[in-house]
């Protein structure tokens, strides 16, 4: 019997990776976005160097995006969405001052532990979640949106969308709304069904709801919002699958 075929849609996937770790499945690389770093200006670092007290990063590309222009950065609290992201932080030098109980933006905004007196800067993309940007503008004495990076979508031609879905696709895992919308889109441009027996994964529940509002499906999703908490789920439940 062929292995059942996993298509990850995030970039930077780490198929190679997952392939020796779970042998046991076929994991294709289909990314759908892609990300486009801003330029930002030495007057926006002196102007966060002044008056903010908080670097809050909801994102592994915003960390990317904002400390590959900046290595003069004044002593600041730093917030992180979760361990993967605050781990890259540690990697530019940077100590983290707080993770959420819940890998979010949402539960970020809602626990990170400000002052009446504190500022803070947010460092996204450009698809932010606005209720996080609204809760983190109520707390804060001052609020500023950093845009470091901007999300795309990876776009393929009709041939190679025809030979993706000729695969036997068993699921499709997706790590962010962005994402799904790229998806649908595209079968729509290209007039595409997708098989009906196909499963779906969600990094979260946000993602989670987009696949539900998007696809009119239901999605999986792992304990954690993580990339690895998905996998895991995802492992879990098609060996299941394959027991029965």
């Amino acid at each position: 019997m062929a292995p059942l075929s996993v298509v990850l849609t995030r970039t930077e996937s780490d198929a190679h990776h997952l392939s020796e770790q779970y042998p046991q499945f076929n994991w294709i690389e289909f990314p759908l976005i892609k990300f486009e770093y801003q330029a930002l200006s030495e007057d926006l670092f002196d102007e966060i160097n002044d008056n903010y007290d908080w670097l809050v990063f909801t994102s592994q590309n915003g960390v990317k995006a904002f400390f590959e222009q900046n290595q003069n950065l004044e002593n600041k609290y730093i917030a992180c969405v979760g361990p993967k992201t605050a781990g890259l932080v540690q990697d530019y030098g940077h100590e983290v001052n707080f993770v959420p109980s819940v890998y979010t933006s949402l539960t970020l905004a809602n626990e990170l532990p400000l002052s009446e007196n504190e500022s803070v800067v947010y460092i996204g993309g450009n698809l932010s979640n606005y209720e996080t940007l609204g809760i983190l503008k109520e707390k804060s004495k001052h609020f500023m949106q950093v845009e470091s990076y901007h999300t795309v979508s990876h776009h393929y031609n009709e041939a190679e969308w025809k030979k993706f879905l000729s695969q036997n696709l068993s699921l499709i895992s997706f790590a962010s709304p962005s994402a799904v919308t790229s998806f649908v889109s595209q079968l729509e441009k290209y007039h595409l069904d997708i098989p009906q027996d196909i499963k779906y994964a969600a990094i979260g529940t946000t993602t989670q709801a987009a696949i539900k509002d998007d696809l009119d499906m239901t999605a999986i999703i792992g304990e954690k919002h993580t990339f690895a908490s998905m996998i895991e789920k995802i492992v879990m439940t098609l060996s299941n699958d394959k027991k029965t």
